[in-house]
């Protein structure tokens, strides 16, 4: 009769010491597993870093083309219309200007962080 009161009280005393520190567990466990998480660049294959490369030629090249694209319809444009598009961008940027940022943005927008792969 005497073991499993003895099986009893280790179990009670096991579980006390565990309710107590369940927090320091839980924290360790989320540093654990952030960890494990965290930003790998250094270790990426030769094929993502190929794959990353030819993703930011192609990015560079469409907003080359774009712009090339934009200039070719301004100076299409007749002077009048010109003028009148010199004029409402320089009042759109003024307005702009004067509204500011966003409260959200203030609050969250921040300076960002590069992602892992560049």
């Amino acid at each position: 009769m005497q073991q499993p009161k003895l099986i009893n009280l280790v179990g009670s005393f096991i579980r006390k010491r565990f309710m107590k520190c369940r927090l320091f567990i839980l924290v360790l466990v989320s540093i654990l597993a952030l960890g494990m998480n965290s930003c790998r660049s250094s270790r990426m294959s030769a094929a993502q870093r190929k794959s990353v490369k030819i993703e930011k030629q192609m990015k560079k090249d469409s907003q080359l083309q774009q712009q090339t694209l934009k200039k070719k319809h301004y100076d299409i444009q007749s002077e009048s219309t010109r003028a009148m598009m010199k004029k409402s961008k320089k009042k759109a940027k003024s307005l702009n200007h004067q509204r500011g940022q966003g409260f959200f943005e203030r609050l969250f927008g921040g300076k960002k962080k590069k992602s892992c792969l560049g």
